[in-house]
């Protein structure tokens, strides 16, 4: 590790840009800090056996020792994940800037990354067009309007101070890993205007996070709750971006009116289709966890508590027109579908083939001519 440290010191280029000295220079402490922490893993151990053959040391001892070996490898393996992420930074810079760099920054940053991915072993995935690096996005991680055991929303800004959304997924499992790299590409390859803009994402960070813009003017849960005189206006406009994300074949899978937003142009904006999956695989949730989701899924993406899921189970096109649904009646009702039922009592409404109850008073008045709607 002390060779790479040296190689990559040697390598001082004239005009190299402030992203490409960032990631040499990230490398170099990174590759310092990992030398030194497998060093004192080395020693701990050592330290331990000897322990062990003297027969000296109580239980407790060991544990703690144990515990110290435990956290130098948890230090090690973050170390590992931000030089992977700055080998990334470099790939991308010769791959996809390439025109944006000289000859010899092409050959330093060719030889740099070849020569510290042999010595270190770190494997860097395949980086797409729309990476974005963490060092080219800003925010307050105090700044949070939205939280919770997948990950967080935060704005911020990205490249020259663009305003934007940045939602991190914190994903401890390959597949979830995989499956958020699919879902942005596809997200990535969706243009309309009532579908909220996804400008980038950084599969190689941890946490995990994409960049999206900011639709202002909030979601339609918080809008409806102050003003109605709008809502068939959007919740049309609502439909349109809908149907645009069915002809491009995706599903969305997790509508409420949460994730219909209304961005700085006054329309309606569908967001967070497709990562409902990716969630259910984060850290600290279940695969079969449907907190938050149910009122609004239709019965054939909720699984009876004691079964496993199947295809069966996926979200489909009608299923959205179903949830689509729950969210007009959301709007309407100025609260969620079921109201104060809990989950499980949801759950058994919905498996006794229970229809959900039409609208009344106000609310049904509210809907007036457009009641055919529901």
């Amino acid at each position: 590790m002390s060779g790479v440290c040296s190689l990559v010191a040697t390598f001082v280029v004239p005009g190299v840009g402030g992203i490409i000295v960032n990631a040499l220079g990230n490398i170099i402490e990174l590759c310092q800090e990992l030398e030194e922490n497998e060093k004192m893993c080395t020693g701990a151990c050592r330290n331990g056996q000897m322990e062990a053959r003297m027969g000296r040391g109580s239980t407790q001892t060991g544990a703690n020792a144990a515990e110290h070996r435990r956290r130098i490898h948890a230090d090690m393996q973050n170390k590992e994940n931000n030089l992977v992420e700055s080998l990334a930074m470099l790939k991308y810079e010769m791959t996809h800037k390439k025109a944006q760099n000289s000859m010899a920054t092409l050959a330093m940053m060719k030889r740099t990354f070849n020569k510290i991915t042999r010595t270190s072993g770190a494997k860097v995935p395949a980086v797409p067009d729309w990476f974005i690096s963490s060092d080219d996005v800003g925010f307050d991680a105090n700044d949070q309007f939205d939280c919770g055991s997948y990950g967080s929303v935060t704005r911020g800004t990205w490249g020259k101070g663009a305003k934007v959304v940045i939602k991190s997924l914190l994903m401890d499992d390959e597949q979830a890993k995989e499956s958020f790299f699919k879902e942005v590409q596809v997200w990535r390859n969706l243009n309309n205007p009532h579908v909220v803009e996804l400008f980038g994402a950084c599969h190689v960070s941890t946490p995990a996070f994409f960049v999206c813009e900011d639709a202002i003017h909030g979601n339609f849960a918080d809008h409806f709750m102050q003003d109605k005189s709008t809502i068939w206006r959007l919740f049309h406009q609502a439909a349109v971006g809908l149907d645009y994300i069915h002809s491009q074949k995706v599903v969305h899978g997790d509508l409420k009116c949460n994730n219909i937003l209304i961005g700085a142009d006054d329309n309606a904006k569908i967001c967070d289709f497709g990562f409902s999956y990716i969630r259910s695989q984060s850290v600290g949730l279940s695969k079969k966890a449907q907190t938050d989701t149910v009122r609004w899924k239709a019965p054939e993406c909720l699984m009876p508590r004691d079964e496993e899921a199947d295809a069966l189970n996926n979200p489909r096109f009608a299923s959205d027109v179903y949830s689509f649904g729950m969210c007009i009646i959301e709007a309407f009702s100025d609260e969620p579908p079921y109201a104060l039922d809990d989950d499980d009592t949801i759950m058994e409404k919905i498996f006794s083939g229970e229809e959900y109850p039409r609208p009344e008073g106000n609310c049904r008045r509210r809907m007036g001519a457009r009641q055919e709607a529901y």
